[in-house]
Parts: structure tokens; sequence; C-alpha cells
């Protein structure tokens, strides 16, 4: 497979010298094809898994990769970065802006309850990098209790 993509882009870059009329000197220097074009590896990289996360900040904080795992898991099955918890208040604080029988506004992979974050907001709650960061750093305070699941 690595073969084929070599062959095609080199077939891509001759073709592409073809239509500029190959190699000019312009002004001393001869034109180039540009590299994303000539490279048989593609321009654009893969976001980190949820995994790779997870163990970058399980390392940087010293905390357990496998729990930190475990609890992600159990709070966010799917590994929906978007999910909103399925669960209702069963208690209002209007300070908060919670009231009985809402959807409880716990977001993202680990499931950030805003209203006990206000800081945090919900691009960073459903953002990857930031909510797995964000258990590593509580998990580092001895705080894992902030989890259900923990």
């Amino acid at each position: 497979m690595l073969k084929l993509k070599t062959i095609l882009a080199v077939a891509i870059t001759v073709a592409i010298l073809l239509l500029i009329g190959g190699p000019k000197a312009v002004g001393g220097e001869a034109t180039t094809v540009p590299t994303a074009i000539a490279s048989s590896t593609p321009a654009t990289s893969t976001p980190p898994t949820v995994q790779e996360l997870v163990k970058k900040y399980a390392t940087k904080y010293n905390v357990s990769s496998v729990r930190m795992m475990e609890t992600i898991r159990c709070e966010n099955r799917d590994l929906n970065p978007k999910l909103q918890s399925g669960m209702r208040y069963k208690f209002s604080d209007p300070k908060r802006g919670i009231r009985i029988g809402d959807r409880e506004r716990s977001f993202g992979l680990v499931q950030i309850h805003l209203p006990d974050h206000p800081e945090i907001t919900y691009e960073q709650a459903t953002n990857a990098e930031f909510s797995i960061e964000f258990m590593a750093k509580k998990f580092a305070q001895g705080r894992q209790g902030e989890w259900y699941c923990y």
C-alpha cells in the first residue's frame, strides 16, 4: 500500500511539473512543486485518541491512567465528547440554575458538571483534551470523588 502511495505521489508530481512546463529558471532559481503535493505522506494529522490523551495527562500529573480510563468509560460509555448526562436533578438550587426535574448539566468525556464549575464553558467541557487534563488535575489533587463512577 505504501508503495502504491509513493508511486501515486511521484505520478502527481510529474503531472504537475508537465503542467507548469517543468523546472524553469525564474530569477536564477528553479521552480519547485510545493512540499505538500510532492510528499507521499498526507499533510494532515489525526487527532490523538482518548487513550493517548489519558496517558499523556496521567503521566504529566502522575496519576493512574487505568483509573482515569475506567472512570471515563463508566461516565461516558461511548466516549462521546459532546455527551450530556441523562440524569435528572432531584433538587432545586436557583442560585446555580438547577431546577428539580431538569436534565443534569454535566457534559463531555469526563462529565464536567458546569454548575459546580462556572469558570468552565460548555466548549471547554466538550473538548477532549481540556476535559481529560481537567480530570487528571483533579485526580492529582485527590478529588476523584467528584466523579460518581470513581
